[in-house]
């Protein structure tokens, strides 16, 4: 057996001093770190929700309110959901649509 197995087996677990090391770095680099996320994330907001407070981490889901989205209407919504359905190769039925309806009718529960 060669002395560089028998140095790699004898091999002691890292010293105090070493893990005190491994946890500084990593603090440090979480600290390091944190403004840059905070900026990417910041820059990735509209500005009603940058300056909100208390701040929301994750932004809401929106179609969007300016041209060229504009409101989104009934039959459209309709169409939408069933070239989705045939893109599935499923085809949507009647009582599919009114489903959908309903679920239109009623989209203020769901939307703020």
């Amino acid at each position: 057996m060669s002395s560089r197995a028998v140095s790699r087996v004898g091999r002691m677990a890292p010293s105090l001093s070493a893990i005190l090391i491994y946890v500084q770095t990593i603090l440090l680099l979480a600290v390091t770190l944190f403004p840059v996320l905070w900026l990417i994330q910041l820059s990735l907001k509209v500005e009603s929700e940058a300056f909100r407070m208390p701040p929301k981490f994750v932004p809401p889901f929106a179609w969007g309110d300016a041209p060229p989205f504009g409101e989104f209407a009934e039959e459209k919504f309709l169409d939408v959901a069933e070239l989705v359905m045939r893109r599935r190769d499923v085809t949507l039925s009647a009582a599919a649509r009114r489903t959908l309806r309903a679920a239109w009718e009623r989209r203020d529960l769901f939307v703020p």
